[in-house]
């Protein structure tokens, strides 16, 4: 129990500092009328209310469109089960959800005679989901994740250029690479890749939320979730103790006008235990704090922050934990369907985080 503990104060932490981030930010927003921010007090997938009943994804009017189904897009945290952001959901018995969604991520960090890691990575994932009962929904998932030169490198460094950010050595370096190499102390490689483009994780998630309260004008909507992920393909990079990882989160939301607030926070068991020679961490913990703010009936911007706990073990940066933060857009395009966009940003942690990402998803019910 001492170490479960110690893995939470990790990640959470860490977290203080964009959550009260977030507190300003919210503050700011119920500062000014709903009549200005052009809020409705109807809860999103509410409009057709002869269907409603079956078709509606808030929980008690505590919930939103929810955060951006998005996972940490991180050097080492790609290669394993994450976080999604959630929020707590009402789905009624017997019927489904389906939906797809796609992130696409630029990795640069560069350390002269200690790293560099160079790569574009595409996470793809689609699933589909299930009522079970009031309280209970049953998610099942395949994704994929593809490791390959890229088409951001381009525009990285226009954009450094253009507001004169220090480019780090990216313009000194080819676009288009797959390069990952890590030294030990005395020079020695720990990691090293450069094989080209390609699949390197194909996995089956499944996940069980079970919501325990829609909430009410004091209380917020509560869930937790038990997720497992099984590999389907052995990856060329990673070394696997055990195919399967485990995960355990708490999901809560709160609203407050126009404004919906969410907080996500995950445990996490993972049978991998290294790539090549760096030592990863079997328990690693992940915290999600998100605002979503409806300016209008069918859309809302959101703004979230994924904290993951570093994966590896005793290796500086990649040690430390990783934050990302997505400005996002939801726009229910058609009665009980939604689709979402997001731009991903890294902060705090330069080299343990994603340079910049790219995220888009769909997501209908019946």
């Amino acid at each position: 129990m001492g170490k479960i503990l110690f893995f939470f104060r990790l990640a959470i932490a860490p977290a203080l500092f964009p959550s009260i981030v977030l507190v300003f930010v919210t503050g700011a927003l119920l500062s000014v009328p709903a009549g200005v921010l052009g809020a409705s007090a109807e809860a999103p997938m509410a409009l057709d209310h002869t269907r409603a009943s079956r078709l509606n994804r808030f929980c008690g009017g505590q919930v939103g469109y929810g955060p951006l189904r998005l996972q940490s897009q991180s050097p080492f945290q790609t290669l394993r089960l994450q976080l999604t952001p959630m929020a707590p959901t009402f789905q009624t018995p017997g019927t489904w959800e389906t939906g797809a969604t796609m992130s696409l991520a630029n990795v640069w960090a560069n350390s002269p005679g200690r790293y560099r890691i160079d790569y574009e990575s595409l996470d793809t994932t689609v699933f589909a989901a299930y009522g079970i009962n009031e309280s209970l929904r049953l998610e099942i998932g395949f994704q994929e994740k593809r490791l390959f030169g890229g088409i951001l490198d381009g525009f990285i460094t226009d954009f450094h250029d253009f507001f004169g950010l220090d480019q780090d050595g990216r313009d000194t370096t080819p676009f288009g690479l797959v390069e990952i190499e890590i030294l030990d102390e005395h020079g020695d490689p720990l990691l090293r890749y450069s094989r080209g483009s390609g699949v390197y994780s194909r996995s089956v998630t499944a996940c069980l939320e079970h919501r325990l309260t829609c909430g009410a004008d004091a209380l917020p909507a509560v869930s937790y979730a038990v997720s497992a992920r099984y590999d389907t393909e052995g990856q060329h990079m990673l070394e696997r103790d055990f195919p399967i990882d485990l995960g355990l989160s708490l999901m809560a939301a709160k609203k407050l006008g126009p404004v919906n607030l969410y907080l996500s926070a995950g445990l996490f068991w993972y049978g991998s235990s290294r790539i090549q020679k760096v030592k990863l961490k079997n328990f690693q913990t992940a915290l999600m704090a998100g605002v979503e703010w409806r300016f209008a009936q069918r859309h809302s911007m959101l703004l979230q922050c994924l904290i993951t706990e570093g994966a590896a073990k005793d290796l500086g940066p990649f040690s430390d934990a990783s934050y990302e933060v997505t400005l996002g857009w939801k726009w229910e395009v058609m009665p009980s369907g939604v689709m979402e966009v997001g731009l991903i940003e890294n902060i705090i942690i330069w080299d343990n985080s994603p340079d910049f990402g790219l995220h888009a998803g769909f997501s209908y019910r019946f």
